[in-house]
């Protein structure tokens, strides 16, 4: 249904009742959208009130889009107005992006004021994965 009317599966998503149903078709409406549609589920997730259906939406995409789409998933991630959300969605996109782009990835992180530290480790960390691999399976 998503990919054939995602305003039709998102409006369904959005009048289940509250609970763990709803929480899991939130990242599964966001995944499918998003793999044919970048743009428009972001859009979609831009006219949400604050609240939990944002915030599931919101780390849906990041989940699904960090590596493929670290900028997008970047922007959208800075847009969280409750800091502890902010750190772990920063880390989330660092997780996968820093792997996918380092330089892009380094970027962002330079164009703000302060990086915090668990975003700072999470990138290095990252980087150390994505270095090892490339090691172990380089041309010697």
């Amino acid at each position: 249904m998503t990919r054939q009317d995602p305003q039709k599966a998102a409006a369904w998503v959005l009048e289940m009742p509250p609970g763990e149903s709803q929480d899991y078709a939130y990242g599964n409406l966001v995944d499918a959208w998003s793999r044919y549609d970048l743009a428009g589920a972001q859009r979609w997730i831009a006219h949400f009130e604050p609240g939990r259906g944002r915030q599931l939406a919101t780390e849906a995409f990041i989940r699904s889009n960090a590596v493929r789409a670290g900028d997008r998933a970047w922007d959208l991630a800075n847009q969280s107005s409750d800091s502890d959300r902010l750190l772990a969605m920063q880390s989330l996109v660092m997780e996968g992006w820093a792997q996918q782009d380092p330089a892009a990835a380094r970027e962002a992180l330079k164009a703000l004021d302060r990086v915090p530290d668990e975003v700072q480790k999470q990138f290095d960390k990252s980087l150390e994965v994505r270095n090892a691999w490339q090691e172990l399976f380089s041309d010697p």
